[in-house]
């Protein structure tokens, strides 16, 4: 569906890290400006509204942009409740969806205004566009890539584990060596994590599959 006033609409499907969502027409007192979202996330998922601004050529078509800024969720709250845009009520679901950051979720290495501190990874993120241009999560299934990660993961963290109370059982008190049900207990542990550790792995693998 058109809307006008919305331009460099995202085809509908995944958004990847450091896409161009679309471009706002803004009125502003001396005609109008252009404001493109890119679609940025932060380590911990969390997506973040970083725009790109540009005034209005005098034929009305964007102007060079400038440098992108991080903006909070709050920065189009405003917007969403204009009545001479068609977008309005686009706007308006995506900032009321709170999938954005907000001011407070968006920390010190993130503040409003500034670049955001890492370049685009291009990679696909947990966040899908439908035609009409609104933006709702969709969790990306798991690749065997990730399946592989997780298995690794669990090896590594069993290890550990198994490492450390292994020689913990090995090490001699203040007062003395561990005694025999103490180190009974200990490699009871053990066992333990190796048979729980094998069947999350066993587990991981059938789905997988």
């Amino acid at each position: 569906m058109a809307i006008a006033g919305l331009t460099e609409l995202h085809a509908p499907g995944r958004l990847k890290d450091g896409d161009v969502v679309f471009t706002l027409k803004v009125p502003e007192n001396s005609g109008n400006r252009y404001e493109r979202w890119i679609f940025r996330v932060k380590p911990d998922g969390q997506p973040v509204f970083v725009l790109a601004i540009a005034p209005a050529n005098a034929d009305g078509t964007p102007g060079t942009f400038k440098a992108e800024e991080i903006r909070q969720n709050e920065y189009w709250r405003n917007y969403s409740s204009w009545t001479n845009v068609e977008w309005g009520d686009l706007v308006k679901k995506i900032v009321d969806s709170g999938i954005m950051a907000s001011e407070a979720q968006l920390g010190a290495n993130y503040q409003p205004g500034s670049r955001f501190p890492t370049n685009p990874t291009n990679e696909e993120t947990n966040y899908v566009i439908d035609a009409n241009g609104l933006v709702t999560r969709s969790a990306k299934p798991a690749t065997s890539e990730d399946y592989q990660k997780n298995q690794q993961a669990n090896q590594a963290l069993l290890g550990t584990l198994v490492n450390n109370l292994a020689n913990s059982s090995g090490t001699a008190s203040t007062t003395g060596g561990s005694t025999t049900t103490q180190k009974a207990v200990r490699w009871g542990l053990i066992g333990l994590l190796v048979v729980g550790a094998v069947l999350l792995i066993s587990k991981f693998t059938k789905k997988k599959k």
